[in-house]
């Protein structure tokens, strides 16, 4: 699509209805994910593990699957970045002894395990997961 001044409303409102759509299929993805995970065997709530092929250092990210609670942060300035890896733009620091909730999104880089964390203040980022417990 390309852009220009004169249409620029147009674009816009193109933009905002497709994004619109998007988010409505994601929704329905994770209802559907949901059901079919509870119409397995005897209904009890299952999860399928995904085979994926990735290449050298990029994350492979896991859906939530469970209820999660909130974590502490058990070391001092723990980096709550923007993406699962240490290239990620670092979004706050957290200090030892904060409280994080975990959204059940994890992921995999360059040998870490991350793990999607919102702050008290709704900021949302990653950290490495043997930084909270």
């Amino acid at each position: 699509m390309a852009f220009s001044h004169q249409n620029s409303n147009e674009d816009v409102g193109e933009l905002k209805t497709g994004y619109e759509q998007l988010s409505k299929q994601v929704n329905e993805l994770k209802v559907t994910t949901k059901e079919l995970d509870t119409k397995v065997g005897d209904g009890t709530p299952v999860s399928t593990p995904a085979t994926t092929t990735q290449a050298a250092n990029t994350p492979v990210t896991t859906p939530p699957t469970t209820a999660v609670t909130t974590k502490t942060v058990v070391s001092g300035s723990v980096n709550m970045r923007s993406g699962p890896s240490t290239n990620g733009k670092v979004v706050r620091q957290l200090p030892k002894g904060e409280q994080v909730t975990p959204t059940g999104i994890t992921a995999s880089s360059a040998g870490f395990q991350w793990i999607q964390v919102k702050d008290p203040k709704g900021n949302q980022g990653w950290v490495v997961s043997t930084y909270i417990k």
